[in-house]
């Protein structure tokens, strides 16, 4: 269906915010979804609410095609928002996931086209996910509250494919949000383009070259996607150096 998701809820009726998404709980095994123009591949259908989706292991791959606006996790296009401002919930706990958003404004991970501030906590895992015209994590084509993202742990690699959008944010480079990195989690950005990144665990580096020539290719010792080229710009747990401790001067 054009406004069904592929897993999830069905189209909402686009002006009210009480019909809220249900729940998707995904555990393990291997799984495909993709949808419609209008709708997530795992979340919600166009104009609605997409609950709460956890997703504890497994191997997920949720793809859009080149004319869709929904994200590949998360909301479709015009994502509804519920009286909290909230448009549903994403956690990430465990698993290998790539996610690859809608073409004409989907995130990856997040909100569709024009949809309002999906919450999303990764905690663990490898998560790969890619906006198109959108953030790879985050807000969807015109979403200019991104909320807070929290990345506790995992591996997470996050990537929009067209210029002036944010790699992991909010959909509009001039929005407002903020990531929460901490724990033993790495962040990758192909882009280096971000809403503003709190933390006092992590480090920013940013001076590792890498030309990934279709073949993956490693950066500070990570496996990064084949369609990545160029400069790699990475947030990492600091490395804390032990202070020596003093030679004990002799005793005349």
């Amino acid at each position: 269906s054009a406004y069904g998701a592929g897993i999830g809820g069905g189209s909402g009726n686009g002006a009210s915010t009480t019909e809220l998404g249900g729940e998707i709980i995904i555990t393990g095994g291997t799984i495909t979804a993709t949808a419609g123009q209008n709708s997530a591949a795992i979340g919600s259908g166009h104009y609605a609410h997409c609950g709460s989706i956890t997703i504890s292991g497994g191997k997920i791959t949720a793809t859009l095609s080149s004319s869709t606006y929904g994200a590949a996790i998360g909301t479709g296009n015009y994502g509804r928002a519920d009286a909290s401002g909230s448009a549903g919930s994403i956690r990430i706990d465990n698993g290998d996931i790539y996610a690859y958003g809608g073409a004409l404004g989907g995130a990856g991970i997040g909100g569709g086209q024009y949809s309002g501030t999906v919450n999303i906590t990764i905690n663990g895992g490898k998560v790969e996910a890619t906006g198109r015209r959108a953030a790879g994590i985050g807000g969807g084509k015109g979403n200019t509250n991104c909320g807070t993202i929290v990345i506790t742990g995992g591996l997470v690699l996050a990537d929009t494919y067209y210029s002036g959008y944010n790699d992991i944010g909010c959909g509009d480079l001039t929005g407002t949000g903020t990531i929460n990195i901490s724990g033993d989690s790495a962040l990758f950005l192909d882009d280096n383009l971000s809403s503003t990144v709190v933390t006092t665990t992590h480090e920013h580096l940013t001076d590792e070259v890498f030309v990934a020539n279709g073949s993956y290719s490693t950066a500070y010792g990570y496996t990064l996607p084949s369609y990545w080229t160029g400069q790699a710009y990475v947030w990492t747990p600091i490395k804390v150096v032990p202070t020596p401790t003093p030679t004990p001067t002799p005793t005349p």
